[in-house]
C-alpha cells in the first residue's frame, strides 16, 4: 500500500516498493576502476577532434558523408538545438498550465497532466521514431 502525505492541498504518494543501491563514492573506487570505466583526457580530446572534423566536413560539403551525425546534430545544426529547447518549454509550460487551472478548479487529475505533456511532446516521440528507423536502416544495410 503507498503511503500518502498532505502538503497545502496536495497528495504525494510513495511506492512501497524498495530499491536500494549503493553508490560508491569517489574515493571507494580504486584508480584501475577509474582508468578503465571512465575516458581518459587523450579519449575524450580524441572524441572531440573526431566531432569537429565531421562537422567541419559536412559544413564545407553539405549532409554528403558517410560518417553518422547522431548526437552531434547541435554542432551542425544550431537551429536544431534552438528548436529543440522551445519544443521543451512548450512541454513545460502546458504541463504548468495544467497545473494552474486544475489548482484554480481545486482539483488534482494527473491524467489530465499526463495529456498535457503527451500532447506537448508529441514532436519528441515522432522524431525519436524517425530517427530510430532511419539508424534501423542505417544498421541493416551495413
Amino acid at each position: 500500500m503507498a503511503q500518502s502525505g498532505e502538503h497545502s492541498g496536495r497528495n504525494i504518494s510513495f511506492s512501497p516498493e524498495k530499491d536500494v543501491r549503493y553508490v560508491r563514492n569517489l574515493q571507494q573506487i580504486s584508480d584501475d576502476e577509474k582508468a578503465y570505466l571512465w575516458s581518459s583526457d587523450k579519449e575524450r580530446d580524441d572524441t572531440m577532434h573526431s566531432i569537429l572534423k565531421t562537422v567541419r566536413m559536412i559544413q564545407m560539403n553539405g549532409k554528403k558523408t558517410r560518417r553518422c551525425i547522431r548526437g552531434i546534430e547541435q554542432y551542425i545544426f544550431p537551429e536544431f538545438t534552438e528548436q529543440k529547447k522551445i519544443n521543451k518549454d512548450c512541454v513545460l509550460l502546458a504541463v504548468l498550465q495544467e497545473q494552474d487551472r486544475q489548482k484554480t478548479l481545486g482539483i488534482y487529475d494527473p491524467e489530465e497532466l499526463r495529456n498535457a505533456s503527451k500532447s506537448a511532446s508529441e514532436w519528441a516521440r515522432n522524431l525519436a521514431l524517425k530517427d530510430g528507423a532511419e539508424d534501423a536502416k542505417e544498421v541493416s544495410l551495413h
